[in-house]
């Protein structure tokens, strides 16, 4: 029996999750490189994004190079989690936050109201959608 010690490969993602708003939203994780990233997309500005490594996470509007279709970049960018914090918890309070940027960047960029109804379905659906997809691509 031969053992396997090589160290598990760390695989840049992006992943794409397009939206009923006309804009995708583009999850990538801690691994993929601000220079991957300018490959494929740009800012609003039609500039390159800019790294900010002194944050845990960010969220950026931009649009594709290619299809020029408007896009919300959400990075993750490291682990800055003290030890006696719960890593799995901060991260899914990191993924509810970026959310948070997301749906109110698709929410200024409709005109559609928040607070539209009594039981703010639009936003808590969203939300719940766009969580789930940050988390899906930062967990894999």
């Amino acid at each position: 029996m031969t053992k396997n010690n090589s160290k598990t490969k760390k695989k840049s993602i992006i992943d794409v999750y397009p939206t009923i708003y006309d804009v995708d939203i583009v999850v990538a994780n801690k691994y993929t490189t601000i220079k991957q990233i300018n490959k494929l997309y740009e800012t609003v500005d039609h500039k390159d994004f800019d790294d900010d490594d002194t944050c845990l996470a960010y969220t950026q509007p931009g649009y594709n190079k290619v299809t020029n279709r408007p896009i919300i970049l959400v990075k993750y960018c490291g682990d800055t989690i003290q030890k006696d914090k719960d890593k799995k918890l901060d991260l899914i309070n990191t993924c509810a936050h970026e959310a948070v940027h997301v749906c109110m960047r698709i929410y200024s960029k409709t005109g559609e109201e928040v607070y539209k109804d009594d039981h703010n379905e639009l936003l808590a659906y969203l939300l719940g959608w766009v969580t789930e997809n940050i988390y899906k691509t930062w967990t894999k």
